[in-house]
């Protein structure tokens, strides 16, 4: 409510994240305080902009599970129908207990190689939702149907596949002469950080009239955690932008995933199919992997890398994909229902000291990841599900 024209038009670009379900009964569904009409009126001056958030609704009425909102000409949503091609959303209730957020929102797939697949964060999602301390999935999603020249970007990922939902539209954009958007219908605040940092690093190196800085590769471009993986994980950064070079990059600021330092660099003087000098940074595969939530199947994850150029203050980046091969359990699921809350801490405690039935695989019970199953274990999925504690990891 203190966003104005004037201000929006000193910039290229714009970047919207916010909060705006269960707004719609006062028709400014567009974060809170309504700015619908404000960021139309700076597209139509041919802004360019982002936008991120949720749009759904909460309910304890099973049901009704549903509910359609119309952007038909003339209602105060039309602007969504003029300049973001959505001719209506469809949101999904979010169902909740006095402890329990059920969603079947568990992600977003990618359409486009740019963008990495998004996956929800549990902890994130738990941290975002008080007071609730269990969470199925993400609070308050929708699906759109879109008209125009929009480009779908992503599709919904459903925890039940349900026909409702799975595959329909949650993110897409418009790239006209006129204006330019990308709009996210999923929070990416509640996505694993890595992957949401990516994405709207991805919208925004489409918008602006500069990218990213350089091209990456990485070796082995699939990493296999359920065998033996490799100790290190080795990528290649070249083809630098306005006529840099390897040598030109100040080593001691490259991060990948915005976190991970290298624990080596090497300039080499060449490697298909970059051209010039590239970059070889080497990272630890325990720490790369820990910068994504648990990989329980086989997944194509965005990378990033970043850093600064001797003598400047701007971070460049870079993005790429790797293939991730998950473990086939998830860890501290030890009861193996696809989830990990305090039925995992009650079945470890009868396991451990009742001669009840053991976790399967056995280490799915390992929650604090020191190769041993004991009582540490449930304590760290109790600290973890009711006083914010670390993510159980991987054995």
């Amino acid at each position: 409510d203190t966003l104005h024209l004037t201000d929006l038009l000193k910039y290229e670009l714009v970047v919207i994240g916010g909060e705006s379900a269960r707004t719609d009964d006062i028709g400014n569904d567009l974060i809170y305080g309504g700015i619908l009409d404000t960021l139309c009126s700076y597209l139509a001056m041919g802004g360019k902009m982002v936008v991120f958030s949720r749009w759904g609704e909460l309910g304890s009425n099973p049901a009704r599970p549903l509910d359609t909102v119309y952007c038909e000409p003339g209602t105060p949503k039309q602007g969504y129908l003029q300049y973001f091609n959505m001719d209506y959303r469809v949101r999904r209730l979010s169902l909740f207990t006095q402890t329990l957020l059920n969603s079947d929102l568990i992600g977003a797939h990618s359409l486009d190689p740019a963008y990495p697949e998004l996956t929800w964060d549990s902890l994130a999602t738990i941290d975002h939702s008080s007071p609730w301390i269990e969470a199925t999935g993400i609070p308050c999603p929708v699906v759109a149907h879109l008209v125009g020249d929009a480009e779908v970007l992503y599709t919904y990922v459903s925890r039940d596949n349900s026909p409702l939902t799975h595959g329909k539209p949650v993110a897409w954009r418009y790239l006209g002469d006129d204006y330019q958007y990308v709009f996210f219908a999923v929070p990416l605040s509640f996505m694993n950080r890595t992957e949401g940092i990516a994405a709207l690093q991805a919208a925004v190196s489409e918008l602006v009239s500069s990218g990213p800085a350089g091209t990456t590769t990485i070796e082995p471009d699939t990493v296999d955690l359920s065998g033996n993986p490799p100790a290190t994980v080795d990528i290649y950064l070249g083809d630098f932008v306005s006529g840099m070079s390897a040598g030109d990059v100040d080593v001691a600021g490259i991060r990948i995933n915005s976190s991970v330092s290298p624990a080596g660099t090497v300039i080499i003087p060449s490697k298909p199919p970059f051209t010039g000098e590239v970059l070889q940074i080497t990272a630890p595969t325990d720490s790369f992997v820990a910068t994504y939530s648990d990989i329980t199947d086989t997944a194509n994850k965005g990378y990033t890398v970043s850093w600064t150029f001797a003598g400047e203050t701007k971070r460049d980046y870079a993005l790429g994909q790797v293939v991730l091969i998950g473990q086939d359990f998830k860890a501290g699921d030890a009861n193996g229902d696809g989830n990990v809350n305090i039925g995992d801490a009650v079945y470890l405690i009868s396991y451990i000291f009742r001669g009840g039935p053991s976790p399967q695989p056995l280490e799915a019970g390992d929650a604090n990841c020191n190769h041993a199953i004991n009582v540490g274990d449930a304590v760290y999925i109790v600290n973890y599900v009711f006083r914010n504690g670390p993510e159980p990891c991987y054995p």
